[in-house]
């Protein structure tokens, strides 16, 4: 019986995830806005299910609900020190902490880890394919090449990226995919 409510709350696990990951997506490409009703309560809904596994079955459940509790961390200070940088909206940094929170597997801080590493790869294609469509692609390397050698190169003063050259991405699109991949892959067992 205990066993049976933890894997109806795994489902209901993934299945919010799903839904938090197509919301989120959709409204970071149509809006380019990630929206609080969505995520804050995706955090708590996302504990909140480990916790009810924590009182249900404690020697498996204090797993799950310091599995959620750890990646809810861990996703919100990685993103959270990007957006300090200007490199993530505040949206990005919520909408991580919730699949870290919600997090289906019970693998924590390894999970969200992969879920940030693929959503890098999938906001970076995401970027270039809107780049190009913009016909803005070679500019854009450009300015960021310029970027990365006045701050590597010895004895140059820093140029930060310039605003007027930058183009707004989705990246909650990229995290969607990215979280997608991630899913798909631990399915598959091709991650450990």
């Amino acid at each position: 019986m205990q066993l049976q409510a933890l894997g109806i709350l795994d489902l209901f696990s993934m299945g919010l995830l799903m839904v938090v990951l197509v919301v989120c997506g959709t409204t970071d490409l149509l809006y380019h806005k990630i929206f609080n009703k969505v995520t804050l309560p995706a955090i708590a809904l996302g504990v909140a299910i480990n916790l009810v596994a924590a009182i249900i079955q404690p020697q498996v459940g204090v797993h799950y609900l310091l599995s959620s509790l750890t990646g809810l961390a861990v996703g919100f200070v990685v993103f959270f020190v990007l957006f300090l940088f200007g490199g993530m909206g505040g949206g990005d940094v919520k909408f991580v902490a919730a699949i870290g929170a919600i997090d289906p597997f019970h693998f924590g801080y390894f999970f969200i880890i992969w879920v940030v590493f693929y959503s890098a790869l999938a906001g970076g294609l995401i970027a270039i394919v809107a780049m190009t469509m913009k016909g803005r692609l070679l500019k854009s390397l450009k300015n960021v090449a310029r970027t990365v050698w006045t701050f590597l190169a010895p004895g140059m003063e820093a140029e930060p990226l310039k605003k007027e050259d930058s183009l707004p991405i989705p990246f909650g699109l990229g995290i969607a995919f990215g979280t997608l991949w991630t899913v798909v892959l631990f399915l598959i067992k091709e991650l450990p």
